[in-house]
């Protein structure tokens, strides 16, 4: 789902991002649980998406998303497809 930034919506960079990172890692798993993986906590950028589609989704006000460089994402369980 590609989405275009509203303009004005805050966003955080890199550059805000990296002092929190202190080398910790995240983990996480695909919706139904079969596929999980980890990450260094040094997103590029974290969002929050209020669209109809997102919300149903969790059924809250927004759901938070992140973007990370593709070479940082380890698959540690289920098929890496």
């Amino acid at each position: 789902m590609n989405r275009e930034l509203r303009k004005g919506a805050p966003v955080q960079t890199k550059g805000s991002l990296e002092s929190k990172a202190d080398g910790r890692r995240l983990a996480g798993k695909c919706e139904c649980g079969t596929v999980r993986y980890g990450v260094p906590d040094a997103f590029l950028y974290a969002m929050n998406c209020h669209c109809s589609s997102c919300r149903a989704a969790t059924g809250s006000a927004f759901k938070a998303f992140a973007g990370i460089e593709r070479e940082k994402l380890e698959i540690t369980d289920g098929p890496d497809r």
